[in-house]
């Protein structure tokens, strides 16, 4: 596993901030036959600058240094490598005051990185106070609009939570209300039992929990989240068949209706219906697409359609067969075709007075 060593300081743990940099989506061109992975999203950094960050450790030349000094030197390294295209935001907790549960800071919202002034704020931060990790992983969720897109979360702790919330009860919250909502956890120095009770955080939400007793340690959990490569997908129709509906991202008022056929020998199955808020948006279904690498295109309902009271957001993967129709305004439906994908359709007319498809 590669290990990055820019500085002579070993890497730290604050470096995961780069694992959530790694999001892959849907790219698909007639040609192309693979997924190709789309531009990196949003993600935020939870740093822990608790008064334990002060505790100290040792490079592998054996000299003196401390968690956070780690940290500073780490991060600085990370940011010589980042993409310009990625978007990453910070919080701290525990850097102001002392004894403080409330002492947590979005320092820098996310988009897209002026290297100079994050390397600058990580430099700054003074470890003091207490590690009030829940609420500031929730701080973090709610800046990165977890109820509408995907979001993703990385926290990195040297211990434990030191204020009322339950981590755990609060992961499986931030999960279960998430469009597709991701924490990944990495435990600096931690016992055993100690990694046990936060890594709770990672696995409610599907992320991963890594561990790293020294820098070697922080170096390979660095490798194993920021550069294992995601698996490539085919999803692409076959060239021969047709015709295409190329369709747009969003598209008022039409709805798509799956014939029953796919361009494949593959059985054929019901549009598949995804977790939902009673309220949801058509925003937030497509957001649900956009973070499944196996949609092809979304079908919002809203309520009153057909009879159901609640939204509902349906999925359609890439090579299935589907009519594209107009509906009244009214009525409310949404439909979009993931952007470089192409659904199967039979040719249909396009009402020349509903003709708002953006």
């Amino acid at each position: 596993m590669k290990r990055f060593s820019q500085r002579p300081l070993q890497a730290s743990a604050a470096a995961l901030a780069l694992a959530a940099l790694a999001a892959t989506g849907l790219s698909l061109s007639a040609q192309a036959r693979e997924e190709t992975p789309a531009s990196p999203g949003q993600a935020i950094l939870v740093l822990d600058a608790s008064g334990s960050m002060w505790a100290e450790m040792k490079t592998p030349e054996g000299k003196k240094t401390t968690r956070i000094e780690t940290a500073r030197e780490t991060i600085s390294a990370m940011l010589d490598e980042l993409p310009s295209d990625i978007e990453l935001g910070l919080i701290a907790y525990g850097h102001r005051r002392k004894g403080d549960c409330k002492d947590i800071q979005t320092l820098i919202k996310p988009g897209k990185v002026d290297k100079a002034a994050f390397r600058s704020t990580v430099n700054k931060l003074n470890p003091k106070g207490m590690t009030p990790l829940t609420d500031a992983v929730k701080q973090a969720a709610e800046a990165l609009r977890y109820t509408e897109q995907k979001a993703t979360v990385i926290l990195v702790t040297d211990g434990l939570e030191t204020c009322a919330p339950d981590p755990c009860a609060a992961a499986l919250a931030l999960e279960e209300a998430g469009i597709d909502f991701t924490a990944h956890v990495i435990g600096f120095g931690l016992s055993r039992e100690e990694s046990e009770k936060v890594s709770c955080i990672a696995e409610n939400t599907g992320g991963k929990y890594l561990e790293a007793k020294d820098a070697a340690g922080l170096s390979d959990a660095l490798g194993e989240v920021v550069l294992e490569p995601a698996e490539p997908v085919e999803i692409a129709p076959p060239e021969e068949v047709g015709p295409w509906f190329e369709g747009q991202p969003v598209q008022l008022n039409v709805q798509l209706s799956p014939t029953g056929r796919t361009t494949t020998d593959m059985s054929v199955e019901d549009p598949a219906e995804v977790d939902f808020p009673a309220d949801g948006k058509w925003q937030q279904c497509q957001a649900a697409c956009e973070a499944d690498s196996k949609c092809g295109a979304w079908i919002f309902e809203p309520p009153g359609s057909y009879f159901i009271e609640e939204a509902r957001c349906r999925v359609l993967p890439p090579t299935s067969e589907a009519d594209a129709s107009y509906t009244p305004a009214e009525d409310g439906w949404v439909s979009g075709i993931k952007p470089g994908v192409r659904i199967l359709s039979r040719p249909y007319e396009p009402n020349p007075d509903q003709r708002d498809l953006h």
